[in-house]
């Protein structure tokens, strides 16, 4: 049995860095979204990192 293959610290660190990337994706096409008028969900995901970046 390998041990090494049931560290979780490379599997979280890429889980929590693409998270990270798909946030800050996310966020500027929910603001353009907003200034052309395109109808979406209005999550509270804008409003939470809106909040914090104010």
């Amino acid at each position: 049995m390998n041990h090494h293959s049931f560290r979780p610290g490379p599997r979280l660190a890429v889980a929590l860095h693409a998270g990270a990337v798909a946030i800050t994706i996310n966020m500027p096409l929910l603001k353009a979204a907003d200034l052309v008028a395109v109808q979406t969900a209005h999550g509270g995901l804008l409003r939470v990192i809106s909040r914090l970046w104010a």
